[in-house]
């Protein structure tokens, strides 16, 4: 077989497309459609079928997960396809064939594909550095002018990881991109280009800065033109607007559907897909970039991108199962580390790991930054406040005002309510354990809490208000309030200003 280093790979890759989306769903609750009559040529696959079946519903009732899609491919051809579960519970709804889960970090499969394409065309030399493509991209440290396209595609770089602001929305922030450059601007790399590969999303956002600057066009736009359409991967898409109800599986916490979420780390890890849209592409990188008679990249890039990308960098525990190639990854690392620790006067603690301990990435500087009486930590692009001093939202009319900086704002409800918002520019609803249950970007809003201690996170341009009525329901008693303030008293910790700015 040719390109055999992809067969481990791809299965890699497909199970991830799978089961990418695990959601809560009680055991034991399950629907199964399949998608259509197998053909006479899976008569042969029966075992197979009949053990992927079982093999389903026991990650079901395992994981919990709400639904499930699959799909057993033969080369091009889907030879058997079915769905499990509920995409929609409410309405009993099981997922179709080309209903879209989140594929999560098998996206970048899709980023290293669109700049091996790049490569092919003589539009980009993977050995150059990123700055000869993307001049405004700086960082403190001068060792930045190193790092190449190469080491983005390998998580080589050396940047600290990820950046956190804005990461997940409600809706798409189409400023991530801008604010994850803003963000890198002012930090320091934590290696040596080149020395070691360290597991990164944002080298991978910045890849979404290298397609617009060598084609013109916007990276989503790159992907569909020249990836998705050609392999006719008609169900994968990018968030870029909410999706239609119907068209993607729904998350769950229990039985309540979660709110709809974009990962605005579009090339790192945003693009929904189905199981038979990735087996085209899976198809296509086993074939030596060719599917369906249409090339799509050279055998030569295909090959690149199952090097392994670890040879003669620092490897400490060589492991032969993960190994980082172009665009496949295994976030897997080194179980134990060298800590160096590097303060910089009072306010910044540069803890870095020249060896990985534990799987561990995203290695930013922690700078203290003072507002009014309190330090705020800021980290991955992200400020951080204590929790216990969110003001709290008083019954009736309260007005929120969006500061100079444009912080996003947190409310504390101290008790069950109903919540009215005037205006913003999007809003969630968090409970006690900080998760998700509701959010938006349309006003006005409403909201209501259902239990004590939620917390409300307001987003606005800097200088403008929101009006924020809380209205508490019939009955609700002050020993639930004194409660709930004990429980925010104990659980004093930090709690994250999720959007740093709102440009």
């Amino acid at each position: 077989m040719k390109h055999r280093p992809f067969a481990r790979v791809l299965r890699t890759l497909f199970a991830l497309a799978l089961f990418g989306a695990p959601v809560a769903l009680p055991a034991g609750i399950a629907a199964a459609r399949t998608a259509a009559a197998p053909p006479a040529a899976a008569t042969s696959y029966q075992a197979t079928i009949r053990d992927g079946r079982a093999a389903a519903q026991a990650l079901l009732e395992q994981s919990g997960a709400a639904s499930l899609s699959l799909a057993l491919v033969s080369g091009e051809r889907v030879v058997w396809q079915e769905t499990f579960g509920y995409a929609d519970k409410a309405t009993s709804t099981a997922p179709e064939a080309d209903t879209m889960y989140g594929i999560g970090s098998v996206s970048k499969i899709l980023a290293a594909v669109a700049v091996m394409k790049l490569v092919d065309e003589g539009k980009v030399e993977l050995d150059a550095p990123f700055t000869r493509y993307v001049p405004a991209f700086s960082m403190l440290s001068p060792a930045y002018r190193q790092i190449t396209v190469r080491m983005l595609l390998d998580h080589s770089s050396g940047l600290p990881g990820s950046t956190y602001g804005n990461d997940i929305t409600g809706a798409y922030y189409p400023g991530y991109l801008q604010q994850v450059l803003d963000t890198l601007a002012g930090e320091r790399l934590k290696t040596t280009p080149g020395y070691m590969s360290v597991y990164c999303n944002d080298g991978y956002t910045l890849l979404e800065a290298l397609v617009p600057a060598v084609t013109g066009k916007a990276f989503p736009g790159y992907v569909q033109d020249e990836i998705l359409t050609p392999l006719g991967m008609a169900h994968s898409a990018y968030p870029l607007r909410t999706f239609a109800d119907g068209t993607y599986a729904r998350c769950y916490r229990g039985d309540a559907a979660r709110p709809f979420e974009v990962v605005n780390l579009l090339a790192a890890g945003g693009l929904y897909s189905t199981p038979a849209d990735m087996s085209r592409l899976g198809a296509m990188l086993m074939n030596g970039g060719i599917y369906n008679g249409t090339r799509i990249l050279s055998a030569d890039a295909v090959a690149q991108m199952a090097a392994d990308e670890t040879l003669g960098s620092f490897n400490p525990v060589p492991c032969t199962a993960l190994r980082y190639g172009l665009g496949w990854d295994t976030v897997t690392q080194p179980a134990y580390g060298t800590q160096v620790v590097d303060p910089i006067g009072d306010h910044l603690g540069a803890m870095f790991l020249q060896i990985p301990d534990g799987c561990s990435r995203d290695l930013e500087d922690a700078v203290v930054a003072q507002h009014g009486a309190e330090g705020w930590i800021e980290w991955g692009g992200t400020l951080y406040r204590p929790m216990d001093s969110a003001p709290a939202l008083a019954a009736g009319p309260n007005t929120v005002t969006f500061g100079a900086d444009g912080y996003a704002e947190w409310r504390v409800l101290p008790s069950a309510a109903n919540v009215q918002i005037g205006a913003g520019a999007a809003w969630r609803l968090y409970d006690a354990d900080m998760v998700v249950l509701a959010a938006g970007a349309s006003f006005p809003a409403t909201a209501v809490t259902p239990t004590p201690s939620c917390y409300l996170l307001l987003f606005g341009e800097a200088g403008s208000s929101a009006a924020v009525t809380v209205t508490p329901p019939s009955g609700a008693s002050s020993r639930a309030a004194e409660k709930s303030a004990a429980g925010r008293e104990r659980r004093a910790a930090l709690w994250p200003e999720h959007a740093p700015r709102l440009r």
